[in-house]
């Protein structure tokens, strides 16, 4: 079947194993002002000539990409879904079809002629439905696992001692230390006039740096109120060492926001990843977080990553999510394969998937029950053939990191130092 509106496609050329509705709904703006079509893509950053939604509409980037689906091709940027094609959580892209009424079934193609995304394959004229932003890498912490575009503190210390980030996303390993697209003032105004006016916007979500430690952040929200865009269901990621009452205030006057606090364990190896953070504050903050919730308007949720150094311990966190029935989005290391937790040993991976196998059996959180389906299939995945070069890697970028951290391996994992002895340790 060939539609046409503002251009043609063919539907029978798109394909089940490759299709994503994201391309057409998601604009993803990255610390530096970059921007892509989702939140996952990779390395595939492109600059906004004119404004984002010129970008959005008729950049090079979008406009590739979209011809790859409708073509029936992975893009070069989804290399992230597609080794999860296979796995027992399947890729993300169909959780997203879906969320756009598409099957991937045999009726496939049906769904997509009855779907809501139809209008949108053969329009130029877009606007986002979802729009997830980091103003610039502004932070408080110098986190492990983090990289130099995410974090100035951390680059700050990677530049005293002139260490290369090779656990960075490539095309940022370089970048200055201090990031903040939102400087140019005439740019800020435009992306505040974008969000605004586009009555299509279902979600904004705002991401690090700290979001709670930039400016720029407290001022959209006020331009949001202001503007009574308060319809848009906006949440935030944050690393839970700051709570603002004032903050707290004006987000209750949002019909939905949605509050994503990090946190890796309510234990001290929290703070050896999280570096500048104290378990104990944090654990403070994330009840008062909790107090103020208002159910199915101001929400709470947590997230933490679970690699080497955090998953033996990562239940102490999953625990207070079960208690107070919260959403737990639980994502791996990406992309440093190093820190995930196949390079732990055997041993430990097999008694850390049992425990978490029992400890919640019997859990009725989805949400939870679905993260620790994620974990045990982590920890239960053969040893890939590169295991001792990716242990390798790790001890190295453990011991760069203890000693520009200022942290101390052997004292926080004393049960695992004999095994990475072996790998350089």
């Amino acid at each position: 079947m060939a539609l046409s509106g503002t251009k043609t496609i063919e539907i029978k050329n798109i394909s089940p194993d490759t299709f994503c509705v994201n391309p057409w709904y998601y604009l993803r703006i990255n610390a530096t002002g970059t921007a892509s079509y989702c939140i996952r893509a990779t390395d595939v950053w492109e600059e906004p000539q004119q404004d984002f939604e010129d970008f959005f509409n008729n950049s090079n980037l979008v406009t590739a990409t979209r011809q790859s689906m409708l073509g029936g091709k992975f893009p070069a940027g989804c290399n992230r879904c597609v080794p999860e094609e296979a796995t027992i959580n399947g890729a993300w892209r169909k959780s997203q079809n879906l969320r756009a009424a598409i099957v991937d079934n045999n009726f496939f193609h049906e769904s997509v002629q009855q779907s809501p995304v139809l209008s949108r394959l053969v329009s130029n004229n877009l606007k986002p439905h979802f729009v997830f932003v980091s103003f610039g890498n502004q932070c408080n912490m110098s986190c492990r696992h983090c990289f130099r575009i995410s974090s100035n503190k951390l680059a700050k210390i990677y530049d005293q001692h002139n260490y290369q980030d090779i656990s960075g996303l490539p095309g940022t390993r370089n970048l200055a230390a201090d990031q903040d697209w939102t400087q140019d003032q005439s740019r800020w105004e435009k992306f505040l006039s974008y969000i605004v006016d586009n009555r299509d916007l279902h979600q904004l979500a705002i991401n690090g740096g700290e979001p709670v430690v930039t400016p720029r952040f407290y001022e959209l929200i006020d331009h949001l109120i202001k503007h009574n865009r308060t319809d848009i269901k906006f949440s935030f990621s944050t690393n839970g060492t700051v709570f603002d009452q004032t903050l707290i205030n004006k987000l209750q006057k949002f019909e939905h926001c949605y509050i994503d606090i990090s946190i890796e364990a309510i234990d001290p190896v929290n703070d050896y990843v999280r570096v500048g953070a104290d378990y104990q504050t944090v654990s403070q903050n994330f009840f008062k977080f909790l107090e103020h919730q208002i159910p199915g308007k101001l929400v709470v949720g947590g997230h933490p990553t679970p690699m080497v150094y955090t998953v033996e311990k990562v239940h102490t966190f999953l625990d207070l999510c079960v208690e107070y029935d919260l959403e737990s989005w639980i994502t791996p290391a990406h992309p440093q394969r190093f820190l995930k937790v196949e390079v732990l040993p055997s041993d430990i991976k097999a008694q850390t998937s049992e425990f978490l196998r029992h400890r919640y059996a019997n859990v009725t959180n989805a949400s939870i029950a679905n993260g620790i389906k994620k974990i045990c299939s982590w920890l239960d995945q053969p040893e890939p053939a590169d295991i001792d070069d990716l242990r390798k890697i790790f001890v190295q970028h453990t011991k760069d990191h203890d000693r520009m951290l200022g942290t101390d391996f052997s004292k926080t994992f004393p049960h695992l130092v004999e095994f990475y002895k072996a790998y350089g340790f």
